[in-house]
C-alpha cells in the first residue's frame, strides 16, 4: 500500500490496524458452526455431556472475542460493548465449568443468556465492518445478530420447550453464531486486500 499523507493516509492506517486480527473472527466463528454441527447430530445428547460443550465453547469464544476487542480498542468506537459481550461469555463458560451439576432448567438459562450476548457482539461486529468500510457485510450481519438474539431469548423465555429441544435450538444458534463471524472474517480480509493494493 502507498504511504499516504495527511487525514486520508492515517485512516487508511487506522482502518488497517482495526482489521488485522480478522482471523480471531474467523477461529471463533469456524469453532461455533462446528459444534452447532456436532449437536444437531446429536439430539440425544446428555445434559452432563452438552454442559461440557457448552463450557468449553464458551471459554474458547469468550477469550476470542475479547482479544479481538482489546486488539482493535483504538480504531474500532464499538469495542468497549464486544468486550462486556467477550467477557460475560467467558464467565458463563468459567460458571458452567464449576457447577457440572446444574440442573437442566439453569442450563437452558445460562445458554439462553449467552447466545444473547453472542448476538449483541455480532451486531458490534456489523458496526465494525461498517466502520471499516464494507458495504454490503454489515447489513447481513445485523440482520444474523438479531435473529441470534431472538433464538436466546426463546431458549429464555419458553423453558417447556427449550428443554425439549435445547440441543437443536442452541445448534441453530451456533451455527447463526459462527456463520455471521465466518461472513464478518471474510468482509475484513476483503477490505484489506483491498486497502493493501491501493
Amino acid at each position: 500500500m502507498n504511504k499516504n499523507n495527511g487525514p486520508i493516509g492515517e485512516l487508511e492506517e487506522e482502518v488497517l490496524s482495526t482489521i488485522k486480527h480478522w482471523w480471531v473472527i474467523l477461529i471463533v466463528g469456524l469453532l461455533a458452526i462446528g459444534v452447532g454441527i456436532w449437536m444437531l447430530f446429536r439430539p440425544g445428547l446428555a445434559y452432563e455431556a452438552l454442559s461440557i460443550v457448552f463450557a468449553v465453547s464458551f471459554l474458547i469464544g469468550g477469550i476470542g472475542s475479547c482479544y479481538f476487542a482489546i486488539a482493535n480498542r483504538k480504531n474500532t468506537p464499538a469495542w468497549g460493548w464486544n468486550l462486556v459481550c467477550g467477557l460475560l461469555i467467558l464467565v458463563l463458560g468459567i460458571i458452567l465449568v464449576t457447577s457440572p451439576g446444574m440442573s437442566a432448567g439453569t442450563l437452558i438459562y445460562y445458554v439462553g443468556f449467552a447466545i444473547v450476548f453472542g448476538g449483541f457482539n455480532t451486531i458490534g461486529l456489523a458496526f465494525a465492518l461498517k466502520n471499516a468500510g464494507s458495504s454490503s457485510g454489515w447489513g447481513w450481519n445485523l440482520a444474523l445478530g438479531i435473529i441470534i438474539i431472538i433464538l436466546g431469548f426463546i431458549l429464555m423465555f419458553s423453558p417447556l420447550l427449550a428443554i425439549l429441544t435445547i440441543v437443536i435450538w442452541s445448534g441453530i444458534g451456533f451455527i447463526t453464531f459462527g456463520v455471521s463471524c465466518c461472513g464478518a472474517a471474510y468482509h475484513l480480509s476483503k477490505v484489506k486486500g483491498i486497502m493493501k493494493k491501493s
